[in-house]
């Protein structure tokens, strides 16, 4: 229970360390730029629809249990942390953490993105949602609803991939 609460604490850390840099600046705020440095302005607005319509085809892909496709959104070095597992690093690892996920016949997912904030360079963004994810832990069927956070990193040919993905137990809901 102590490294749950300590591994909790350490993505939470983490969390808040790499979303710091996604934020805009004060200067981007206040709608000035430095005169030495014009850079053509960044369509915040179409980078976010970008990255909801990534989501979309990412559940999809999900949701047909295509193991390539689902994994495609996942950068190549991308870092996966969930409770209780270790950290899933990189394209192979996530390949075969798909792979077996899809391979439990009740396994099923579903997410929704409540909030994305792209960063005023346009090159990253964070969004922060909830997901439910079923599946059998040995004999036992599991529904494990988390908070999540996923970092998207823009590539050079214009692709939104996820780098970190991050969930974390959602508060039980009180009857």
């Amino acid at each position: 229970m102590k490294v749950n609460r300590l591994l909790s604490s350490f993505v939470g850390i983490a969390a808040v360390i790499v979303l710091a840099g996604c934020g805009q600046s004060p200067q981007a705020e206040a709608g000035s730029a430095s005169p030495s440095k014009s850079a053509p302005a960044v369509d915040l607005a179409k980078a976010e629809a970008e990255i909801r319509a990534s989501d979309v085809q990412w559940l999809a892909a999900a949701k047909a249990r295509d193991v390539a496709r689902s994994a495609s959104f996942w950068s190549d070095d991308a870092v996966l942390l969930f409770p209780g597992s270790p950290p899933v690093v990189g394209k192979k690892a996530l390949l075969d953490y798909v792979a077996g996920s899809f391979k439990d016949p009740d396994f099923s997912i579903t997410f929704a993105t409540d909030t994305i904030v792209v960063a005023s360079s346009g090159d990253m963004a964070y969004e922060i949602g909830k997901d439910t994810i079923t599946y059998n832990d040995g004999r036992k069927r599991v529904t494990a609803i988390n908070n999540g956070v996923v970092v998207w990193r823009k590539r050079p040919d214009g692709q939104w991939k996820a780098a970190v993905d991050i969930g974390t137990p959602a508060p039980a809901k009180k009857k």
